[in-house]
């Protein structure tokens, strides 16, 4: 024997217009819980922030000395301390230093190379690039740039390197000439800067020669032989930015590791010590209520019970709209009736007029049922359901239309659940139901519908009260 059930609903459907109802209609408890976590969260900052003041005032006026920590516990404040220096000072240079401001793709560069002939020719020349290594040449340079907005002389010597080459063969007869190449290679974010600091080098390349001359002792000559300035890609200084970037976030990391190893001890030694030491005279902040604090906390409260009524929506299993009874069922939904009575709040007035399905007038939703009692060719119609008691008036207006007709409408609680109501609905030759939004649930339904295609009951269709 073959089983059907051609009343047989789906498991789960979600409508989003439902669900977004479903959710703003408990706008009262969603807000409710968002100011209790807003008020929770504010009081906890403050609780916090009044007990650093109260420690801040303390310290200030001595009544309260540094508490001495075991070996392990200095440890840890140590490692703590030098990474926060290193982190501070690798913050700094990349937002100080000139290399960090150079675009990689289009480096301003100034190659100038200077030819140094002598006995001691080579030697001159580690001199000279000795010099020019030194960052206390630069201290001078400083004073003459106009467009650097005062650099450290050590950012200005990393952004200079030099190199020796030798002119002649490597088999070169004795008795020649000795000479060597000096080639110096500037980059700087600019072309202005460049040009700044390559008449700086030259000048101190001129005032050099005369010094290392006279500690030679011997015949010595130096005169610029090459000068040419570029726009390069040069994809070094690209892998040095970056280098001291990711400098930066490991220092950060680990920086921000050892302070979460931190017990509430050991950061109230820091902060008192880092008191001491700033020696700031300064009255601490008094403690205020963080605006911050309550919004993320109020915020906090209205997603977590929106994400608790989205599930319960998902579980409850309640008759939502038309439309989720048309798409779960086969049979047909004759329309939707406003329940008579109190309208509700004006907000929920407006949340349901927004989002739920428009009310259709009672005449017009009784004749729909009129004609598929007649096309069904029934005499006897038992209807069922959550809104019997609702709206008295709609069923008895129903039940005069089918009257007209010649049809008998029989009114009952769910055959599921009293042995009259399942004889009354065996004697009819229809079922009609008769469903409250909201309050009719899907899993009663399904046990009625099943009990309907166990005795071969036609189902008419449903009215839906809303």
């Amino acid at each position: 024997m073959k089983e059907t059930k051609t009343n047989h609903p789906q498991d789960i459907f979600l409508v989003f217009r439902d669900m977004l109802l479903y959710v703003l209609l408990r706008w009262r408890s969603i807000l409710v819980v968002a100011l209790a976590l807003a008020v929770l969260a504010g009081g906890y900052k403050y609780l916090q922030d009044t007990r650093r003041y109260q420690a801040a005032v303390q310290n200030q006026a001595g009544e309260m000395e540094p508490k001495e920590l075991d070996a392990s516990s200095m440890a840890k404040v140590t490692a703590v301390l030098r990474y926060r220096s290193a982190y501070e000072g690798a913050c700094a240079y990349n937002e100080a230093a000139l290399l960090m401001h150079i675009d990689p793709e289009a480096v301003p560069t100034r190659n100038i190379s200077y030819l140094i002939t002598g006995d001691r020719a080579y030697a001159a020349a580690e001199l000279y690039s000795k010099y020019l290594a030194d960052e206390n040449m630069y201290t001078a340079i400083t004073g003459q740039l106009t467009n650097a907005k005062n650099p450290l002389p050590v950012y200005l010597a990393e952004l200079i390197t030099t190199s020796i080459s030798q002119d002649e063969a490597p088999s070169a007869p004795a008795g020649a000439t000795v000479c060597r190449l000096l080639n110096i290679r500037i980059v700087a974010p600019t072309e202005e800067l460049c040009g700044q600091i390559a008449t700086a080098i030259k000048e101190r390349m001129t005032t050099l020669s005369g010094t290392i001359r006279e500690s030679m002792g011997t015949a010595l000559t130096c005169e610029a032989v090459y000068d040419q300035y570029g726009v390069l890609r040069t994809p070094t200084i690209r892998d040095q930015q970056q280098k001291n970037l990711n400098t930066q976030n490991d220092l950060e990391t680990k920086l921000a590791e050892a302070e979460e190893a931190l017990s509430a001890e050991e950061r109230t030694y820091i902060e008192q010590q880092s008191a001491v030491e700033g020696g700031t005279s300064l009255a601490p902040a008094k403690p205020s209520v963080s605006k911050k604090f309550l919004v993320l906390g109020f915020l906090a409260g209205g997603v977590l019970m929106a994400f608790l009524y989205v599930l319960r929506y998902i579980f409850t299993r309640r008759v939502q709209s038309r439309t989720d009874m048309a798409i779960r069922y086969p049979f047909p939904v004759f329309g939707a009736v406003a329940l008579g009575g109190k309208k509700g709040f004006f907000i929920d007035r407006w949340l349901k007029a927004w989002l739920r399905d428009k009310a259709e007038p009672v005449d017009l939703v009784q004749r729909q049922v009129v004609l598929a009692a007649r096309c069904a060719e029934v005499k006897q119609v038992y209807a069922t359901g959550c809104a019997l008691s609702a709206d008295a008036a709609t069923l008895a207006g129903l039940e005069a239309a089918l009257a007209e007709q010649g049809i008998t409408l029989t009114v009952g609680a769910y055959p599921t659940t009293d042995v009259a109501a399942m004889d009354a609905m065996a004697a009819a030759d229809a079922l009609l139901l008769v469903e409250t939004v909201d309050v009719s649930s899907h899993n009663e339904l399904a046990r009625v519908l099943a009990l309907a295609d166990q005795c071969g009951q036609t189902v008419l269709g449903a009215v839906l009260m809303q």
